[in-house]
């Protein structure tokens, strides 16, 4: 062994006895048992039997508790004292049944001991239980409220540029006036941008709203409010702005953005217009009035030139028959607008299989009027939501009558730009499905492909909300706009709508829009869509589309718009009209016509 080791390690012998006796556990269990034992006898000789065995059940429970040196020295003394004191030394069978009654009271000892100590560790892992799961809750709830703030955030902001949306626009405006403050709202929107995005591409437009949106947003004074209040336009709040200072803050915020924009290696210059549009301390204009005078000022701007400066509420643009967005405000909460239906047909079987839900207004001084004439007054005045809303109550309402008796019945209502990039438009159509309690499969909702181009990116998000509500979406007026095979490929479309002008062409030259039509059904069908054809008014024109495989027709050939009481009956028969049927005249008046004054069908209208 070497002579380190010798020297570090003491020799057994040299260490104590009972000193290795109390640094070994076990061996020091077995001399408490030895003494336990030797004084239970002791005691159970010289004790009167009551005394002895509370003497033991001491002894034990000493042992148990304790384990010491103390015990040792307390039991040698006890059995000492009996000794000295000349008592009888105990029988063989009395120690026997004295170790006996020891060791039983030793293993009781143990067992109460065990006991405690599983239910102190079963409280301990209670606790602790308790401990992570209030840990977990609390994880829970912060979490919780991480999401409620990220979705009230992102349902105040825009999700491109980071800035105010234009409800939360609006929203800060309406503070500002009701506080009293004199208030401006610049507003700046990108002329031609559509132009930007065909020729550069998305990305780059993207690029260019987001640098325009960090431009704004840097020169603005910090009480000034920055928001996007739509695809190419923008608006900043101007708390305490009067017309004096008009100039100054066009120069500090709007000559930033002339600068050129860049992305990749494209650079290019925007030309912007702007609108300023001023309320004096106290107005009691809207927020929603001001930012559409201001709006309106931009448009009259010209592009790159100073801004068109109004003070106050600019007066209404002309509309068609003098007719007011109080005019149709009214008419909207008067109930004065109602819905007609033109069916669209299978063309495999003739039967409807579907209805497109038309708004008609009955003004109670100027009688029926075109829908030409108020949906452009909605667009502008934004009573486009609420009206657009309340047709889509009217239609579901009404396919829920029809549902027992025609349950494979589809109703279309057409959305606009407007509603579709409104916030919470995706919630209102699914309230709107759950009271009416209509199958979302039956609604399909129609949205222009001018829509899809404009403001790409929005209305492909808003889309897929609306495909997963379970909702049909349809592309009317497919042909008209401009987009590509690749851009309809990525939408969630259910249907395409071949626009009425390549059918009216059926005729008139046969070569070419038969052949453009063959190949927008087959394009269709190879996207996995539905096809619809618009304005079908000859039989000739019916029969072509159904030899190409049309799924749907539609057009006064078949059903002109009529009140639900009148699409009732047809359900279920077929509708292909004779071969040489035309439809008969169409007077303005008849796209307007109203349930119970509705002009009788001419007799080869429909079967």
């Amino acid at each position: 062994m070497p002579e380190s080791r010798r020297k570090t390690d003491p020799a057994p012998s040299r260490q104590p006895l009972l000193e290795r006796i109390m640094l070994d556990r076990p061996r020091r269990a077995s001399l408490l048992l030895v003494l336990l034992l030797v004084e239970t006898a002791a005691a159970a000789v010289a004790l009167p039997a009551p005394a002895a065995v509370a003497s033991a059940v001491l002894a034990a429970v000493l042992a148990g508790v304790w384990c010491g040196t103390g015990v040792q020295v307390a039991l040698s003394t006890g059995l000492a004292v009996a000794l000295l004191a000349g008592r009888t030394v105990p029988s063989y069978g009395q120690i026997a049944a004295a170790a006996v009654v020891a060791l039983a009271l030793v293993m009781a000892a143990r067992l109460v001991s065990r006991s405690a100590a599983l239910a102190t560790a079963s409280r301990t892992h209670a606790l602790r239980t308790a401990v992570a799961r209030d840990d977990e809750v609390r994880a829970a709830h912060q979490s919780q409220q991480e999401l409620v703030g990220q979705l009230h955030y992102w349902s105040t902001h825009d999700a491109l540029t980071g800035l105010l949306n234009r409800t939360a626009f609006l929203h800060q405006v309406d503070a500002t006036l009701s506080a009293g403050h004199p208030t401006g709202i610049l507003v700046v929107s990108v002329a031609g941008f559509t132009d930007v995005n065909d020729s550069y591409g998305d990305p780059f437009g993207d690029a260019a709203l987001t640098q325009l949106a960090q431009r704004l947003a840097g020169t603005a004074r910090s009480a000034d409010v920055v928001g996007r209040l739509g695809g190419d336009s923008f608006g900043v709040l101007l708390t305490g702005m009067t017309q004096a200072d008009s100039a100054a803050v066009a120069s500090r915020l709007v000559d930033p953005l002339q600068e050129p924009v860049s992305s990749g290696d494209h650079l290019v210059v925007l030309r912007l217009r702007t609108g300023i549009s001023i309320a004096g301390a106290g107005s009691t204009l809207s927020g929603r009035i001001l930012l559409r005078t201001a709006e309106a000022a931009a448009r009259r701007a010209t592009a790159g030139q100073a801004p068109v400066v109004v003070m106050g509420e600019a007066p209404p643009p002309p509309v068609d028959n003098g007719l007011t967005e109080a005019d149709l405000a009214r008419g909207l909460q008067a109930d004065e607008l109602f819905l007609l239906y033109q069916p669209l047909i299978a063309g495999d079987t003739g039967k409807i299989a579907s209805v497109e839900a038309l708004v008609r207004w009955k003004h109670p001084e100027r009688g029926l009027v075109p829908p030409d004439s108020f949906i452009g007054l909605a667009e502008r005045t934004g009573l486009i939501v609420p009206l657009g809303l309340k047709v889509l109550q009217l239609a579901c309402a009404q396919l829920a009558r029809w549902q027992p008796t025609a349950p494979y019945l589809t109703v279309a209502v057409n959305v606009s730009a407007r509603q579709l990039i409104e916030p919470g438009f995706v919630e209102d159509v699914r309230r709107v499905l759950w009271s009416s309690r209509i199958d979302p499969t039956r609604l399909v909702l129609e949205l222009t492909e001018s829509l899809l181009v404009d403001d790409s990116e929005a209305a492909v998000a808003v889309l897929w909300q609306l495909r997963s509500l379970g909702v049909r979406l349809a592309l009317d007026d497919f042909g008209t706009g401009y987009s590509s095979l690749a851009r309809l490929g990525e939408m969630p479309l259910d249907e395409m709508k071949i626009d009425k002008s390549f059918v009216d062409r059926l005729g008139a030259l046969p070569r070419d829009s038969a052949t453009l039509v063959t190949a927008a059904v087959a394009m269709g069908h190879g996207l996995g869509l539905e096809v619809v054809a618009e304005g079908v008014e000859t039989a000739a024109q019916a029969a072509f589309l159904r030899e190409v495989g049309i799924d749907l027709l539609q057009g006064y050939l078949l059903g002109r718009p009529q009140p639900a009481d009148e699409v009732t009956p047809q359900l279920g028969r077929s509708l292909l009209p004779p071969p040489g049927a035309i439809p008969g005249p169409r007077p303005e008046e008849d796209r307007m016509v109203v349930p119970g004054i509705m002009p009788p069908l001419a007799p080869n209208t429909r079967p």
